[in-house]
């Protein structure tokens, strides 16, 4: 799975389980607003936030590590610039 699509992972995942924003927010204890920046690709989560969906989706298997694995990846390339710009 590459970077950019961690939104549309995350949004095939929670309508595959017919789980609305609502129902995800409540059950995974992240906000609504939240969920669905993720999903339009305007935030990232961080780590703990993702665990909790991912557990409420019931996402595991290597599903769940190509996701994380591209989640540390766009956090590890932003980490490399902001050290650059310094």
């Amino acid at each position: 799975m590459q970077a950019g699509s961690l939104s549309v992972v995350l949004r095939q995942f929670r309508e595959q389980r017919c789980f609305s924003f609502r129902t995800l927010a409540e059950r995974s204890g992240i906000s609504r607003a939240t969920l669905q920046r993720w999903e339009q690709g305007t935030s990232r989560p961080r780590l703990p936030e993702l665990e909790a969906v991912l557990s409420v989706l019931k996402v595991s298997g290597d599903e769940r590590h190509a996701i994380i694995e591209a989640l540390a990846g766009t956090q590890v390339v932003r980490g490399l610039k902001a050290q650059a710009a310094l």
